[in-house]
């Protein structure tokens, strides 16, 4: 597995400096499927929507809970 973007700083949930708070990571299989990693979330075999849209989550959340997205609506 090959890790693709990552996002954010070092995890403090699971102990490695070099971990970042929010991962993409991309199978080497035929199928090559994604994984998304944030915190102690890790969310396995996404398709590439699947993880486009997970990632994008796991982003907008860590923005809205560092106060730089308002997610109050209009």
């Amino acid at each position: 597995m090959k890790t693709v973007f990552q996002f954010g700083g070092p995890n403090p949930y699971n102990g490695a400096a070099t971990d970042s708070l929010i991962t993409l990571e991309q199978k080497d299989t035929e199928s090559a499927l994604f994984v998304v990693t944030y915190g102690l979330q890790r969310k396995t075999n996404l398709t590439y929507s699947q993880a486009a849209k997970e990632l994008g989550d796991c982003i907008f959340h860590h923005l809205a809970c560092e106060s730089v997205l308002d997610n109050g609506g209009e």
